[in-house]
């Protein structure tokens, strides 16, 4: 049966839009109309002035903005780690908060003093809307194995005088303890494990069953080497009966026939949602502004997957 849940969260984090690279993810991946003629000659010009001052990194740089508290704090980042674009609230997909309806099944199965588990963290954007907060009182920890994405996340955390409630571990999550090779793809989070060699970024690898953790809820987005993840993790979901949230894609994108989470979770008793958010309230560029909308929550099945779109977020319960 199809439930639709009230949720309430607020976004803390906004990306300033300074940075030429924002604006060419936005044509890329989001317009259908292509930039204009006059775009085209101011972008030439802030190209040409930066080689000028021997600044490249200049088109890249930009300023995450940071509701803590009643401030709003300000730290300079490097969109060469082109996830930060997901805290762009004027990208269209990104009006509510990135991943809102991620953000909404957070906010109605997580505990305020649970334990929440981010797998493929990147930056660290769900760690950041969780430990900026007041009502959450809880613990986060975040697997990343990229090195910019670590660093960021790294940094962000010491920059906001975090890391007391977070626990960082910089590695990928897999069946098997020991060393993977990261794909190089230009957007960080595309990145993924591959199976031959390609010269790309070597890795640790550990199982998540090593890190004595009990989430509350996990969330897994590893660009499809979730079935790995699982089966690392399954004394950990065995025992601690946590809600899951995790990526899954079909056709091109998708890895074998997609059947391996499903097959894997159901064994140990879980049941499956699609998540689909829908706002109610009107978005905002100003942090902080509180989001209401409603959460549908879709059974879903292998027997029923092509229903739903190529990519959807999945929440996995006990039954």
């Amino acid at each position: 049966m199809v439930q639709s849940l009230d949720v309430r969260f607020t976004v803390r984090q906004a990306l300033s839009g300074l940075s030429l690279i924002e604006e060419l993810i936005d044509f890329a991946h989001f317009r259908k109309d292509a930039p204009n003629r006059a775009w085209s000659h101011a972008t030439y010009d802030r190209i040409v002035l930066a080689c000028r001052r021997g600044d490249l990194g200049s088109l890249t740089r930009d300023t995450l903005l940071f509701a803590v508290g009643e401030a709003v704090l300000g730290v300079d980042v490097d969109l060469a780690n082109t996830q930060f674009s997901g805290a762009a609230l004027r990208l269209p997909p990104f009006v509510f908060g990135y991943e809102p309806e991620v953000l909404g099944a957070i906010e109605h199965f997580l505990p305020r003093d649970g334990t929440f588990l981010d797998v493929g963290s990147n930056w660290g954007y769900f760690l950041f809307h969780l430990l900026l907060d007041p009502s959450f009182k809880g613990q986060v920890a975040a697997i990343e194995a990229g090195a910019q994405g670590f660093g960021d996340m790294e940094r962000l955390c010491h920059r906001l005088n975090l890391g007391d409630r977070a626990r960082l571990i910089r590695a990928a999550a897999g069946a098997h303890s020991g060393w993977a090779e990261l794909s190089s793809s230009p957007s960080s989070g595309n990145r993924s494990i591959v199976d031959t060699p390609m010269g790309g970024e070597v890795v640790r690898m550990l199982r998540i069953d090593e890190l004595g953790l009990r989430p509350s809820l996990i969330k897994l987005d590893i660009e499809n080497y979730e079935p790995e993840a699982i089966e690392g993790a399954a004394a950990t979901i065995a025992k601690g009966r946590p809600v899951l949230i995790f990526e899954h894609w079909s056709g091109p994108r998708g890895r074998s026939d997609g059947r391996e989470p499903f097959s894997q979770l159901a064994a140990l008793g879980y049941r499956f949602d699609a998540l689909t958010f829908a706002a109610t309230s009107a978005p905002s560029r100003i942090v902080p502004f509180v989001v209401e909308g409603q959460l549908t929550l879709t059974p879903l099945a292998l027997g029923n997957r092509g229903e739903f779109p190529t990519q959807v977020n999945v929440l996995a319960r006990p039954r």
